[in-house]
């Protein structure tokens, strides 16, 4: 294992994480290390420039002593004479170099490779991250211990290297709901949850989520007794006569919001979703002395149906992982939206996420049990964990899926989406008590 270099090399590509870790791990290893080279994708045709990263990376390494020398860029990261040629910077100036080359494309890193070892001969050496053990491997097959405790990066550093950044975080809106948290626990526990999503008066997310736009036009004076919505939810001779005074559009949006309604104030909940509705406090109750609450605000009547859609979920799991793992991990951060840097349109959401070292773990949590659903949501944990994580992150998608349908949605993903089956882990429903998710958990987590 090279230990005595002066110069290392760094191919920089869209995942620029390995470089960070090398650094890191070099700067403690290696005495002698003096200057660090980036070689970086240059903007043209078809290729991307990478220099954003090479930037970052330089950005957050810089309370080093380390001299960052000039970029290097490549004009055709397919082309042998194009990255060679401009590798010739490096051969001239430099001492005893050192390749790590994780990070760049696999032609980027052969053609580097060959190159180097053969202009600088006995002076050369070279090196590539383990994606799978977290090691770092040298070309004399000696390996390093793993680094994640070696080479941390906090999640907002993470962010900043991969060229992404956060929404402002709101106020939480569901804080004083702890109680309605604590009611589904139990529901959790007596093995009644699955009562609560029945179709058989259970939380039906088809009736009481609401289009934003009709939600607005049905709470417009809904307390009003004397509500268009509300007397032509329980009076049909009223709502014709106020149809026939629409026309067009008008009437289509009226009639479709009085169905909407009508569905809400009759449908009956069962004992397990009329617990829940209990167990909020005064305010946010859908439901008062048996009937719907048309007292109810607009924005509490949101936030309550909201919470049991699945909020109430991920901070069960939050919970469950910071009660039983919260030495474990670094940071464990909860319900963050992010967008690539100048891309604010295309912003997604972490349910959750752990960082260990310089791993990131993203959750995903979702009430739904239909496979196509829950493989949707596999699908965009993988691509986002990947995304702000790079090769080393992990992701898990919690459902409320049976045991089969867990299973070949595990099998799918890793098929699908080309990860290994240690980078992905799918739970369901039986998996939701605590003592099976800390088992599952610690399975996953630890080893």
């Amino acid at each position: 294992m090279a230990s005595d270099f002066t110069d290392l090399v760094l191919l920089i590509g869209t995942n620029p994480l390995p470089g960070y870790v090398a650094v890191k791990y070099f700067m403690k290893k290696n005495s002698k290390l003096d200057r660090i080279w980036m070689v970086c994708s240059a903007k043209s045709g078809n290729q991307s420039s990478t220099v954003e990263y090479a930037e970052s990376l330089k950005d957050l390494l810089k309370d080093s002593e380390l001299k960052f020398q000039e970029l290097i860029y490549v004009d055709d990261i397919d082309s042998k004479s194009s990255i060679q040629s401009e590798l010739g910077k490096i051969i001239n100036e430099s001492e005893r170099v050192h390749l790590f080359f994780s990070g760049g494309t696999k032609t980027m890193a052969a053609y580097s490779y060959s190159y180097l070892k053969d202009k600088k001969e006995g002076e050369f050496s070279a090196s590539y991250l383990s994606a799978r053990s977290f090691k770092i491997n040298f070309d004399d097959e000696i390996a390093s211990k793993d680094l994640r405790d070696a080479a941390k990066i906090t999640f907002d550093e993470l962010l900043k290297l991969y060229l992404f950044e956060e929404k402002e975080e709101k106020p939480d809106r569901y804080a004083s709901l702890n109680s309605v948290g604590i009611k589904f626990t139990e529901l959790i526990d007596e093995k009644k949850i699955n009562n609560f999503y029945s179709k058989k008066g259970g939380f039906r997310r088809d009736i009481f989520k609401i289009d934003g736009n009709d939600l607005d036009k049905i709470f417009t004076n809904l307390s009003d007794s004397e509500s268009d919505i509300r007397k032509s939810a329980v009076c049909k001779t009223f709502f014709q006569a106020k149809l026939n005074k629409l026309k067009g559009n008008e009437a289509d949006n009226f009639e479709r919001r009085v169905d909407i309604f009508k569905k809400i104030l009759e449908y009956k909940p069962n004992e397990e979703f009329q617990g829940i509705i209990n167990a909020f406090p005064e305010g946010f109750r859908l439901r008062e002395n048996e009937t719907f609450n048309t007292d109810i605000k607009k924005k509490d009547y949101d936030t309550c149906v909201e919470y049991m859609d699945g909020f109430w979920f991920e901070k069960y799991i939050k919970k469950l992982i910071q009660n039983k793992f919260k030495d474990n991990f670094d940071e464990i951060l909860f319900n963050k939206e992010l967008f690539k840097k100048d891309d604010y349109e295309n912003k997604f959401e972490l349910d959750l996420i752990l960082m260990r070292g310089y791993q990131l773990i993203g959750i995903s949590c979702t009430t739904a049990e239909k496979k196509g659903i829950c493989k949707e949501k596999g699908f965009e944990i993988v691509l986002r964990t990947g995304q702000i994580g790079g090769k080393e992150a992990k992701a898990i998608l919690i459902t409320r899926a049976d045991t089969k349908t867990v299973s070949d949605l595990q099998s799918e993903l890793i098929s699908s989406t080309g990860t290994n089956n240690k980078n992905i882990l799918v739970l369901g429903i039986d998996d939701w008590s605590e003592n099976k998710f800390v088992e599952k958990m610690k399975d996953y987590f630890l080893n």
